[in-house]
């Protein structure tokens, strides 16, 4: 009989490969063009707006981002509350820029729908893996899983969506492209009840 193996406490990181949707080169264009980039971060050009789905221009994009955020929240988390999109911007790298690893404070889920990439772009997510937290030897793992790394690569391509929590480590390798490559961020929060036994002082209830 084959052992089972349960992986308890994981982190879920939803990722489509190609959710099919392409954004048309006249708004890419027109994004690229009116949109501000102040290159604050380093390497990294992110948009000054920082609530770019507000746009009705944008509309289309929004309700993919909502979609997928839907199906994370209910069918992979297993949550019925509702969640939000909050903050959303534009992340734009030139040929061979990279994006550095961060995380998103003020947020709960966040994710990265990719309007255009490269077969060849990679986001990794980074932690410490529950053997290296709970005794930190340096073991010899020959053969590299989910289980025992400390850094996960996600190739993702024009069309790619990931969303994950928003507290772990996240970046992307130099751009392969020989143009931009462009990314539509956006963090989340939750809103309505939470607590059910109104027997609690902890129940709370977020507008």
């Amino acid at each position: 009989m084959q052992p089972t193996i349960y992986p308890l406490f994981s982190t879920p990181v939803y990722y489509v490969p190609d959710t099919k949707f392409r954004v048309d080169n006249a708004l890419l264009t027109r994004l690229l063009d009116r949109t501000e980039f102040p290159n604050w971060v380093e390497s990294s050009g992110l948009s000054i707006d920082q609530f770019i789905l507000d746009n009705p221009v944008l509309k289309d994009i929004r309700r993919v981002c909502e979609y997928h955020l839907t199906e994370y929240v209910k069918n992979v988390c297993g949550f019925d509350n509702e969640f939000y999109i909050t903050n959303s911007w534009i992340t734009r790298n030139d040929p061979n820029v990279n994006h550095v690893g961060h995380a998103h404070p003020n947020s709960i889920f966040s994710g990265c729908l990719y309007l255009k990439s490269s077969p060849k772009s990679i986001m990794t997510f980074s932690a410490k893996n529950h053997f290296a937290k709970t005794w930190p030897f340096t073991y010899n793992d020959v053969c590299p899983n989910i289980y025992n790394s400390d850094n996960w690569p996600v190739l993702v391509d024009t069309g790619a969506i990931l969303i994950w929590p928003s507290d772990i480590q996240h970046g992307s390798n130099p751009n392969p492209l020989n143009d931009t490559r462009v990314v539509l961020c956006f963090n989340t929060f939750i809103r309505g009840d939470l607590g059910k036994s109104r027997s609690y002082v902890t129940d709370l209830t977020l507008k």
